[in-house]
């Protein structure tokens, strides 16, 4: 009850400054609503996003229950999701399979990752709180240093190459019935992706395409 009478004195609060600012808070309010709940696909994205982050309110809930201030809640979460990705981009298995495999290795690296500041603990008394500080910033890096291996580097450019492809065949697809499907085949163009679906340079030499297909590109040439 009282988590739901704050998020309604939040809502309250916020339209009283839209108010003050000169802005509509009931037009304001229903476009934020519109935007989470305007489409099916909108609806789903909010729990592919707040997923994660509940599972890793849960872990931090577990660890005060015990008696124990787990400030390395972020650190476990990068380090869960490095887990996640590489798994994702190396191994070929039907959905059914890979899927499940892909939240196991996730739940294992972040718990072994929690587990170590546990374990720093037990054995040498170390503080949790600054153990679990400094873990996070070991897994930023460590995150960091794994997003510049070719291999990563490779994946990152297939992704926005079969990407660019998809938009290209859409625009087809569209012009085939009687649709307009310019505006697809110029993102395709933007995104670095010719007609064969390969091509991401233009005859100078430039990279050009968004700032994803571009850092992709860089990397590749960085190797």
């Amino acid at each position: 009850m009282l988590s739901v009478m704050a998020v309604i004195f939040g809502f309250l609060v916020a339209m009283v400054i839209m108010a003050l600012a000169g802005y509509n808070p009931f037009a304001s309010i229903g476009s934020l609503f519109v935007g989470m709940f305007g489409s099916p696909k909108r609806i789903f994205n909010i729990f592919i996003k707040s997923t994660p982050i509940i599972f890793t309110g849960i872990g931090v809930a577990f660890a005060i229950k015990t008696g124990l201030f787990n400030i390395g809640a972020e650190g476990q979460f990068i380090m869960a999701e490095i887990a996640a990705v590489l798994i994702g981009i190396t191994v070929h298995l039907p959905a059914f399979l890979e899927i499940p495999l892909i939240v196991l290795a996730a739940a294992v690296a972040g718990g072994l990752y929690g587990g170590l500041v546990g374990w720093l603990k037990a054995k040498f008394g170390i503080n949790e709180v600054i153990t679990s500080i400094m873990l996070n910033w070991i897994a930023l890096y460590f995150s960091n240093w794994i997003c510049g291996l070719s291999a990563f580097a490779g994946a990152r450019l297939q992704h926005a190459e079969d990407r660019c492809g998809r938009l290209y065949n859409h625009s087809q697809y569209l012009e085939a019935h009687g649709r307009n499907g310019d505006s697809y085949e110029r993102r395709a163009a933007g995104e670095g992706i010719s007609q064969d679906g390969r091509e991401h340079r233009l005859p100078g030499g430039n990279c050009r395409g968004t700032p994803y297909f571009l850092a992709a590109v860089q990397d590749q040439k960085r190797l």
